[in-house]
């Protein structure tokens, strides 16, 4: 009674702890969040408002930021094994699969956070990701990882729509062409709100409907990004979606046409695709 309160020393932040996840619900709610953040935080960079920046930051900061996220996603891999799934089944019906005696498919699994696809018997599996979270999976970035054609396969499950950047999207895009052998595969999945417009009720009273693109990217859909694989030169083979996930199986089957053309790719690709079909309309 009566002593003195010890003050906090200015200008250090406590150490936040964050509870382990174990809830499926809890996962959805951080990964969801963290998306909507993250495409906010991208259009604040590209309109300089540093105020509204740093409001996001700090609210991704309080989420727990890209560790939390990891955490979320393994559980939620760990608990559906969705992609991984949806990985071997492709190239089982696609007859990718080798047969005995015949050797493994090399495969490149880009933004590893588990082992299930790096533990499969007939893949060769070089698993990467900018954080490792386990001693197998490699810590590097995909972009300083030299690309000579030399893989039948890559997964890239859930990491496009985390880069930062239009451009560096684009970027990625391109690079996975260049790492795959020709005729390779590329299984792409992201989340349906980055690339489909949702319903969003009216002010008055919750009555009728408007839609809009959730990533706030009007420009894109999932329309446009097939033509823009098509440009680069990948062949859909098939599209698969569950409620919250869409899965794009696509093979290597050209060179790309016109590299200079498609510098930008998410940016000045998209505003041409765009145009053009307004045009039409």
């Amino acid at each position: 009674m009566g002593g003195k309160k010890r003050k906090r020393s200015g200008g250090v932040r406590p150490l936040v702890c964050f509870k382990p996840l174990t809830s499926q619900r809890a996962a959805r709610t951080i990964t969801s969040k963290f998306h909507k953040l993250s495409h906010a935080l991208e259009q604040t960079r590209m309109q300089n408002d540093k105020e509204e920046k740093t409001r996001l930051e700090k609210e991704l900061d309080d989420l727990g930021g890209r560790e939390m996220y990891q955490n979320a996603s393994i559980l939620l891999t760990d608990l559906n094994k969705s992609s991984s799934k949806w990985v071997f089944q492709n190239l089982t019906r696609m007859k990718r699969r080798p047969t005995k005696n015949m050797p493994k498919l090399r495969t490149l699994e880009v933004g590893a956070i588990n082992t299930q696809i790096l533990r499969c018997p007939w893949l060769s599996v070089r698993a990467i990701d900018i954080k490792s979270r386990h001693p197998d999976i490699e810590e590097v970035d995909f972009f300083h990882v030299p690309a000579s054609g030399e893989f039948d396969v890559i997964v890239n499950a859930m990491v496009i729509n985390c880069v930062e950047t239009p451009e560096k999207r684009g970027k990625m895009l391109l690079l996975l062409h260049k790492h795959l052998k020709n005729n390779g595969t590329l299984m792409l999945s992201l989340p349906r709100r980055c690339i489909e417009q949702t319903p969003k009720s009216n002010s008055k009273g919750g009555q009728g409907k408007k839609y809009r693109a959730v990533n706030g990217s009007p420009s894109m859909s999932k329309d446009i990004l097939f033509r823009i694989l098509n440009l680069i030169g990948f062949e859909i083979e098939n599209c698969n979606a569950s409620p919250k996930i869409l899965f794009i199986c696509a093979v290597k089957k050209k060179d790309i046409p016109n590299k200079s053309a498609l510098c930008g790719l998410f940016g000045s690709i998209t505003d041409t695709v765009t145009a053009g079909s307004s045009q039409q309309k």
